[in-house]
């Protein structure tokens, strides 16, 4: 082609238009190695999600933008970042175009939903899992988080009947199954919820503890903790068999149970969140200040990067009142975790609520600056 046109302007944008394609090939060969990986950004913005380090999977992101952009644009999981990260006008401008470019992909128009889910806008979200399922009728997760938003409205009969359409599509499916059972237990319905549970009982731990947890509710607690004692043997690291034991013995008002199978907990499973997070809330109603002072501490040891154990720590003391103390507390989550705005606010409540004002004056003198918000007279 190149003798026909010669070295001619034609023959000029052939070439340009060649090495525009090599260009091209070469930069989605590059994109394709990084993507494969076991450390590529996106994958890594996903995994530093997972751990609660917002900072580093905002850095990863944008990382992966740069490099593997296209990689980005039709990977499901920029989806999970970008709700993980709480960008959702961004997440739907991404999942409307992606549905816009890649209509027989299901992901982006997943995510539009979630976005509204996320957003707490259930009854667009209703809506919004109502177009996936009419578009992909193999949707499952349009099913599943269609029927979690009509609970969230408390149409419970509709999330029942939706379900069970999905059970129709999906046979002993557990995804499917684990909601539509919960359905009787938001129901209040324990007969009924024993009866959908039994059948998971020894299939998924959910179906265990859910089992269990009708048992107790029905008043059949020796059933239930013989029917744990035989799931831990079944599910030895599942955490929620412990859990669902210190939860009962709480609702029944055994507190010396209660606290022992806390740290029953803690101990077993020394890195799930629940163990302290419940635990204190148990903790903080029965006032044992000191106790629940040394489980906040051991999380935070626990967990360096995470900005919760910070969080109740500095709350223990500020729910006893303990100003000085809380405000100290309170300065050492905002010094670890800037980010943190409601440190600023509550180490100022607790420095005024101690009788200090112009301490509490600084430090919302700091909020403001940090936090400034641009007025409509802001230019863009």
């Amino acid at each position: 082609m190149t003798r026909l046109f010669g070295a001619g302007p034609i023959g000029a944008w052939i070439e340009r238009r060649r090495a525009l394609k090599e260009l091209q090939r070469i930069m989605a060969a590059d994109a394709e190695q990084i993507a494969m990986q076991d450390n590529n950004p996106l994958d890594r913005a996903k995994v530093s999600l997972e751990m609660g380090d917002l900072k580093s999977a905002r850095e990863n992101f944008v990382r992966a933008r740069e490099q593997i952009p296209m990689y980005v644009v039709t990977s499901p999981i920029s989806v999970d970042v970008l709700l993980g990260l709480g960008d959702f006008e961004e997440a739907e401008r991404f999942t409307l175009d992606g549905a816009k470019r890649f209509p027989r992909h299901p992901h982006y128009l997943e995510g539009y939903a979630q976005v509204a889910q996320r957003r707490g806008d259930l009854e667009e979200a209703v809506r919004r899992w109502a177009v996936v399922r009419k578009k992909f009728r193999n949707s499952k997760k349009s099913f599943v988080d269609g029927a979690v938003c009509l609970c969230g409205l408390d149409r419970l009969d509709e999330a029942d009947a939706l379900l069970k359409r999905a059970l129709q599509l999906f046979p002993n499916d557990v995804a499917v199954l684990i909601p539509y059972n919960r359905i009787s237990e938001a129901r209040q319905d324990w007969a009924e919820a024993y009866q959908r549970w039994d059948p998971l009982r020894f299939r998924h731990i959910a179906g265990l503890i859910g089992a269990a947890r009708a048992l107790y509710k029905l008043g059949r607690a020796t059933e239930a903790e013989e029917l744990l004692a035989q799931g831990r043997l079944r599910f030895p690291l599942e955490s929620g068999i412990a859990v669902l034991r210190a939860v009962a013995a709480q609702e029944a008002g055994n507190h010396a149970e209660a606290l022992k199978r806390w740290e029953e907990v803690r101990q077993r499973f020394p890195f799930d969140r629940v163990g302290y997070v419940d635990g204190l809330v148990f903790l903080r109603k029965q006032q044992e200040w000191a106790e629940a002072d040394a489980v906040a501490l051991t999380a935070i040891n626990r967990f360096p990067a995470q900005a919760w154990p910070l969080a109740e720590y500095a709350s223990l003391a500020h729910v006893r009142r303990d100003w000085p103390e809380a405000a100290a507390r309170w300065a050492s989550l905002r010094a670890a975790f800037p980010e943190r705005e409601d440190a600023y606010q509550r180490e100022a409540d607790a420095w005024a609520a101690s009788g200090q004002s112009e301490k509490a004056d600084r430090v919302r003198a700091e909020q403001r600056v940090r936090f400034a918000r641009p007025t409509h007279g802001d230019s863009a």
